[in-house]
This record gives structure tokens, sequence and C-alpha cells, in this order.
């Protein structure tokens, strides 16, 4: 018998809670993969919409999980799952 239980550091667990908090508090939710974006881009990117968008990055298979717990609350959090590589 096998009694290993994986271990989950603390920095990805209080990331999915927070994650769970803020999702739920907007209308609008988008996710795309930033991993090729040049950083500077990014920077111009985050200075020009800061004060009409929240930017939050984070991992995809935290996201995937998130999503998933959150699915039943919010409609069509399902569908933006499948787009979600990792």
């Amino acid at each position: 018998m096998n009694n290993h239980k994986p271990h989950i550091s603390q920095y990805k667990k209080g990331e999915v809670d927070r994650l769970k908090a803020i999702i739920p508090k907007y209308k609008v939710i988008a996710v795309a993969d930033m991993t090729s974006m040049p950083s500077v881009q990014l920077q111009k990117l985050r200075a020009n919409i800061k004060d009409s968008v929240l930017i939050t990055m984070s991992k995809a298979r935290l996201i995937k999980i998130v999503f998933e717990e959150l699915k039943d609350k919010i409609k069509g959090l399902d569908q933006l799952e499948k787009n979600v590589r990792g």
C-alpha cells in the first residue's frame, strides 16, 4: 500500500485561492498565452490598460484547477478551460 501524498507548495495553494477570489468578481475573463511575448511589449501593454483591465498571470495547471472548481458557479468557464494549454 502506498500512502504517499503529493506535496503541494504553499505558494500554489495560495495562488489557487487568489484566483478563486478574483475570477468571480469580473463579468469578462480572458486567457492568453504570454510565453512568447517580449517583456518590453508586455510592460507597455500593462501600462496602457492598467486603469481599465486587471492583468494577472499564473501557471496554466493552476488556472485549470481553479476553472474546474468554479465551472458550476460561472457559466461558460468550462468552454474557456478547453483553451488553456498545460
